[in-house]
Parts: structure tokens; sequence; C-alpha cells
């Protein structure tokens, strides 16, 4: 919570801002409060950081008040905003004082006074700090609808809980929830079929989705033109289609660009998500020029950037047509008591930078086996014909994770007493579920894809995570947020490290002149190998598991 992204471009605070007026107790705190106080629906709106007298929060409050509602902006933070200049309470000392589990205690009796004066539904709304209480608020069937805004501090598990309607408005560019972390939320939301979202209004037989709006260009107005605005504008449009046909917007999901964390959104259609009825009106054009559908989350270009040029032949090792049942790369003594299976990327098993991989980790005494998961079939980015998402329909991780097994098998029946696995991208995954699985003693994930929380949590052996800084596919959030997982699994060693200054796919796809790219693939293969000597029997005979270490 203390990147520079969380608490950029401060506002100028002003006690005195706003069409409403401050009150000094609703609910036993003070207030900026604002709309018709005989409103019987009404709108909690929860500050970030800098509190309740930021001169945008408090035009939400009136955009918000002025369809219909009656919204209330308490002062969670007690007149004891966040000062950026301040060296005697830097943000760590700040946020101790400042919990958003306090303010989620103090919004109950606020709550309480709403329902006192006549208030039937009550929704709230959070920004970064705001969001957490939010969060908590919809866990505890305390509102009937819920707005989430680049939000802090939530998980996965606060998603799993929530009770009631929720929208989450995430940015592109965000490190405190990046796209991929509003990804894991949306998953939890789509399987919790009884959950809509504000927007699912928009169709009554829609569920739970999450909407990262992705502003391609800017609707037509004279008005100069800016995120913000381009922001306010279509949202205000979407909030007016109350009867949405899914024909005219055929995939659910888009993406928020040209947008940072912190940007104003006004909540105009939160109305969707406490009312059943609104204006019949015809959908505008301008919202298939405005809305770009998502792509798949694999897709990412640096899912699939720098493709290797494949060598049949390569490595000091030897192409076997069988191995477990399947074609595979072997290297290393074979009488080793200690084996590491290496999971390929899309690109397969004759990624040459893979197989100088495995030819390391062999002679420091494994026998490694590279077996060909994809069947030689790799991802051709060239292809338009068989993109990603058609490919990755094909060569799903589950199914290499199933014929990894009879590799296990094979290893045991030549007598090796102990196994590990090392997965890259893709074969990150198919390495998840060996270690699900209690199939392997030791494993590792170099910037995994498709991983979430919820594999880390059932991780049965030693792991160790390699991530990179330039991630959109795992960024580091993500990979803290498995950290933060693995440290509550004290019986579960693990080590996590975030190489700064390099890109997804960097320890196998690096670019060969890039100095920093190939000292950091060095670095990552050589804490690779120490985590396998840590965790295996290795020439030198078992080892003890590592502890827990961390590099984040």
């Amino acid at each position: 919570m203390a990147s520079p992204q969380c608490c950029a471009n401060p506002p100028t605070l002003n006690p005195a801002g706003g069409e409403g007026k401050v009150v000094d107790s609703f609910g036993g705190i003070k207030s900026y409060v604002a709309g018709a106080a005989e409103s019987k629906a009404a709108v909690i709106l929860v500050s970030d950081v800098f509190g309740f007298e930021a001169p945008n929060l408090r035009k939400i409050a009136d955009k918000v008040a002025s369809s219909g509602y009656f919204v209330v902006v308490p002062d969670f933070l007690h007149g004891d905003p966040l000062v950026l200049e301040s060296t005697e309470k830097p943000f760590p000392v700040w946020i101790k004082e400042h919990g958003p589990d306090k303010a989620f205690e103090e919004a109950k009796p606020v709550i309480a006074a709403l329902k006192e004066k006549g208030a039937s539904t009550v929704g709230a709304v959070g920004y970064c700090w705001g969001a957490k209480v939010v969060a908590e608020l919809a866990k505890a069937h305390e509102i009937q609808a819920a707005v989430m805004c680049h939000p802090s501090f939530v998980t996965v598990d606060d998603i799993k809980e929530v009770k009631c309607p929720i929208a989450i408005l995430g940015a592109e560019i965000d490190r405190m929830s990046p796209p991929e972390v509003v990804k894991q939320f949306e998953q939890v939301l789509s399987s919790k079929s009884g959950r809509r979202s504000a927007h699912a209004t928009h169709s009554v037989d829609l569920h739970a989705h999450v909407r990262i709006l992705l502003v391609t260009r800017p609707p037509p107005r004279s008005e100069p033109c800016t995120p913000v605005r381009t922001g306010l504008q279509l949202i205000q449009r979407l909030a007016c289609v109350a009867r949405f046909s899914r024909q005219q917007l055929p995939r659910p999901r888009l993406l928020l660009r040209n947008n940072l964390h912190g940007a104003l959104v006004t909540l105009s259609r939160f109305s969707l998500g406490l009312s059943t009825d609104g204006p019949e009106l015809e959908v505008a054009a301008a919202l298939h020029d405005t809305l770009v559908p998502e792509g798949n989350g694999m897709a990412s270009p640096q899912c699939c950037a720098n493709p290797p040029a494949l060598n049949p032949a390569g490595g000091e090792g030897k192409v076997v047509d069988s191995f477990g049942g399947i074609k595979a790369y072997i290297s290393g003594a074979d009488d080793s008591k200690a084996a590491v299976i290496l999971a390929s990327d899309v690109y397969g098993f004759e990624a040459p930078n893979l197989r100088k991989i495995a030819d390391k980790v062999a002679s420091s005494g494994y026998f490694v086996v590279v077996p060909d998961f994809i069947h030689g079939d790799p991802f051709v980015p060239a292809n338009t014909e068989r993109p990603i998402q058609v490919w990755i329909k094909e060569h799903g991780p589950d199914k290499g994770f199933e014929e990894a097994k009879p590799v296990i098998a094979a290893l045991k029946e030549k007598g090796v007493s102990s196994i590990g696995a090392a997965g890259y991208c893709w074969g990150a995954k198919v390495v998840v579920e060996l270690a699900k699985a209690h199939e392997i003693q030791a494993a590792v994930m170099c910037h995994p894809s498709f991983v979430t929380v919820d594999d880390i949590k059932e991780v049965k052996c030693p792991i160790a995570i390699l991530g990179a800084e330039v991630d959109h596919l795992s960024p580091p959030e993500v990979v803290k947020q498995f950290e933060q997982v693995l440290s509550s699994k004290s019986e579960i060693g693990h080590f996590v490290k975030i190489f700064p200054g390099v890109a997804h796919g960097w320890t196998v796809r690096y670019k060969s002149d890039d100095a920093h790219a190939v000292k950091s693939a060095e670095e990552a293969l050589a804490d690779m190998i120490d985590w396998f000597n840590k965790n295996l029997k290795a020439i030198g005979g078992a080892c003890d598991p590592a502890p827990a270490t961390s590099s984040v």
C-alpha cells in the first residue's frame, strides 16, 4: 500500500467544498452529506487515505446525490488524512492508526442512522483504502450493493465472502490491484451464481461480472478531454441503459486503459444496483466506438514475446521417444537418485535456452527430464488462424499435469527417490498442480501463468516462486499474495523473489544482447538449483528442507 501510486497526486483538501454540508455527527461521526434527506435509498462513500475533504470525492457525492440518493461521506480518518510530507508520520506509521478494520466498525452506526431516518436500501462505494471497508461491509450483510474503485488490501478471500451485488472498477496501470488481481476477483464472483454486479442489471440473467473499462477514445464533447472526463461521460451513458441488450455488447468483460489508479470515476450507474427500473433509452452507437472487448488473459503480448528459434537437436543430452509414455529431452547421470522435471512454456521442449537450463541442472547432479507435453505442437505466434485462445484449448496445463504422473512413475521405477519440478509460464501451472498432489518433493515456478491464490493454498511441498517486476500475467502484487499465503503455512518451506527490471518470460526467452536480462536469468537458474539442492537428494545426500525466505 506504500507504493508511490497509492499516494500519487494528493488532493488539495477543502473542508468547505461541495454542494452539500458537513455535519458534526452522523451515526456518531463527522460527515459530509448531500442529497434529499427523505430519500429511501442511501449511498456511503468511503474515501482513500486523503479523507473526506477531497474535492473530487465531494463532487462524486454531489453527482450521486443528484441521481436521487442521500449520500454520506464519513470522516473515518477523524481529521487526520495522510500527509505525504510528514517525516514523523510516514505511511507505515499512519496506517497502523487508521486501519480499514476500524472504519468498518465505525460504518455500522452510520448505516444504523440511515435506517433510523427511513433509508430502506444502502449502498457503499470505496476508493483505494476505502474499498477494503466496503468489502467488509459487503461480507457482513450490512449493505445491499457495493462498488470498489481501484481497491487496496482486498483479497480473494474477501471476495469469496461477499454477500451483495458488487462492482469492481479497476485500472490497467495499478500496482495495488492490477488487472490480474481484479480478474481473480472476477473468477471468484463468476462462481457465485447468486451474486450480481451492478452491471448485471443490463441483462437480468447475467450474474456477477467485474467490469474493467477500456476507453480507446473519448465520446465526442466540446470540453478538453481527460481520462476523468472520458470515464465520467462513458459511465453516465452506461447508467442510462437499464435494459441493455446482450446482443449489443456480446462480450461481458471490458478493460480500463488510459486511466491510472486513483482516477476519478462517477458512480451514477450505481443506481442500477439498487433499483429495478430505469429510463428506457436507445443504446448509443457510440458505446461500440468506445468499448472494446477484452482478450484472453493469456493473450498478453508478454506471454508470447521473443519466441525462441526451436532446435530439435539442441542440448548436450538426448531426445528419447518415450519416457513415461511421452517424448522427452533427458540430460544428466542416469543413476542419480534425484531428478528434476522441467515443464516448458508454450514454445515447448525444443527451446534452446530451456535445454541449456536442463543441462546446467544436470551438471549439478540431477537426472533431468523435459517432457514434450505439447506433443510437437508449440504455439506459433505467426499463425493467425490459431491464436493463443484456440491453441490453449488443445494444450491446457491440466493435460500436462496428468501426463506428468507417468513420467514421475518412470523416474521412481528407475530408482529415483526424490523428484523436483520447475515450470515456466504455462508450465508453472503444471508444476503447481504436481505440488498440490503430493507428486513431487520440491517445486519452482518461474513467471507463472494461470496460477491462483487457491492453488498456492493447496501446495504441499517446498516451493520457490521467481517473478518478474514487469509481468502482466503474474505481477509483483500477485506474487506477493502468493507469498502471504505461503507465510501462513509454516510447515511449507518457500522462497519468493521478484527480479527487478525484467519482464515475463525472461528466464527462458531473454534477449542475448540484453546484459541485465541475461544476468538475471543466470541468477534465477542459480536460485533454482540452490532450491533443489536444499530440498532434494543431491550428490551429497539428503538435505534438510529449506526454510522460508523472501527477496520481494
